[in-house]
């Protein structure tokens, strides 16, 4: 579902490459990238940092099941643990 503004500035013509990229990575993807972001982190937190268990998590919601998807549940588990924030 389109946002009224999004709508307002693509009648308007008015689209910024930011627009156009959050639009497109909305309907890609179903979710806009700070949706996806407070996913990955919930998800983080609700396995305790556990980067198997995250990396299954993401495989289910439908990731790749590939090193890359390990490496980054690796590294999002470790800042987890660490302690630090995701910033937003």
């Amino acid at each position: 579902m389109k946002t009224p503004i999004a709508t307002a500035r693509r009648v308007a013509g008015a689209m910024t490459l930011d627009d156009v990229i959050r639009d497109g990575l909305h309907d890609l993807l179903g979710m806009s990238a700070r949706a996806l972001e407070s996913f990955v982190a919930d998800a983080a937190s609700r396995v305790d940092f556990n980067p198997h268990a995250l990396t299954s998590e993401l495989v289910h919601a439908g990731l790749s099941s590939d090193d890359g998807a390990r490496a980054f549940a690796e590294r999002v588990c470790a800042c987890g643990r660490d302690g630090r924030d995701t910033g937003g």
